[in-house]
């Protein structure tokens, strides 16, 4: 049921088949698209897994492909598109808001563990390497202390990550 409500917010970009986009920000203003996109691909990932069942399998691939496509050159990720114009945007401060772009790296995580698309590994990676060197405990700056969102994401993403790839980065 839950899954269907986050659905119903849901379409495939006409200009871009591939990729699914979340419209949840334009429909209530307080979403930003590339969150509520990697809410919808975290609950269909856990609804594959929970019921072995294969269907969402087009939609977590378009979905992932969406979060590929709004990564940015450094690893993080813009928080809006525009499908009308095709503008991909991130707000002013946008890369102090760790939680959206671990919450992002999470969902790519769980894709790639769903689907096996290594491109969504080695995006989670760029993401959560992006973010320890800018936020991380060995930044060199002084960090303001995370929030508990932010916490759970990251500690969430670094977790998915380490039990795919043998590091102690994270």
């Amino acid at each position: 049921e839950a899954t269907g409500f986050l659905m119903s917010y849901t379409d495939l970009d006409e200009r871009h088949p591939a990729l699914a986009v979340s419209r949840w920000g334009s429909t209530c203003g307080t979403v930003p698209e590339l969150e509520a996109s990697a809410a919808v691909l975290e609950a269909l990932c856990r609804y594959r897994r929970a019921s072995g069942r294969t269907e969402p399998d087009p939609w977590i691939r378009a979905l992932a492909e969406f979060l590929l496509f709004m990564q940015r050159d450094d690893g993080l990720f813009y928080f809006q598109y525009d499908a009308d114009d095709g503008f991909r945007s991130l707000p002013r401060g946008g890369e102090q808001q760790i939680a959206l772009h671990a919450r992002a790296a999470h969902a790519l995580c769980l894709a790639y563990e769903e689907l096996a698309v290594r491109k969504y590994l080695s995006a989670a990676e760029r993401a959560m390497d992006r973010l320890m060197e800018l936020h991380g405990t060995d930044s060199g700056s002084d960090q303001r202390p995370w929030t508990a969102g932010e916490a759970r994401w990251t500690a969430s993403a670094a977790l998915e990550l380490s039990l795919m790839v043998p590091t102690d980065r994270y």
